[in-house]
């Protein structure tokens, strides 16, 4: 907050946005404010938080992440957590945003944003039953399998994410997939034809 507040109406010699307070009291000279009225631009800060936040170690964001989300203990998630981290700390620009981010490895979607086609889901589903459970063998079974069944790979991930995560963006999908594991994922693809559309 302090850099961003800095930056309203005055500016590091060096043009960067990210510093940390040594280097703003080193290079802050009063003649150098601004004299025009400083406009608050919410994106930016959230910008700025997103940095500070990407420059914590893993260890130090999953201790804050900890201490955010209430349902959440370093005794009871700790694991799956140093998993989930590495996905989504370079998407996350405030601690809030960690549920919508990553709240489905937790819970299952308890709707999808929107409908998805029952054929790509049966098309996936078959695929991922008989493929081994690592990021390059669903790849390549997905592929093989979109492309037997004459559709694109790019429109059966975007069902499997949907009927999975419940939503249309979010982490590495494959990556995902590999933390929830096998069992799980075939029951949210089986959970989610109630929500389909031929």
């Amino acid at each position: 907050m302090l850099n961003y507040l800095a930056t309203l109406a005055w500016s590091h010699p060096s043009g960067k946005d990210i510093f940390s307070l040594e280097e703003m009291i080193k290079a802050f000279k009063l003649e150098d404010i601004q004299t025009t009225a400083p406009i608050f631009d919410v994106e930016k800060l959230r910008w700025v938080n997103g940095e500070y936040l990407r420059k914590k170690s893993d260890e130090e964001l999953k201790e804050l992440i900890c201490q955010y989300v209430n349902t959440l203990t370093r005794s009871k998630h700790d694991q799956i957590l140093d998993k989930i981290i590495p996905l989504i700390k370079d998407r996350m620009k405030v601690l809030s945003e960690f549920q919508s981010l990553a709240g489905f490895f937790f819970e299952r979607p308890k709707e999808l944003e929107r409908p998805v086609k029952r054929e790509l889901l049966e098309v996936v589903e078959r695929a991922l039953k008989e493929s081994q459970w690592n990021h390059d063998a669903m790849e390549q079974a997905i592929r093989a399998a979109a492309d037997k069944a004459g559709g694109k790979a790019k429109d059966v991930f975007m069902e499997l994410r949907v009927a999975v995560t419940g939503k249309t963006v979010g982490p590495p999908l494959l990556e995902s997939l590999e933390i929830l594991g096998k069992e799980e994922t075939l029951t949210r693809i089986g959970s989610s034809a109630g929500q389909s559309r031929p």
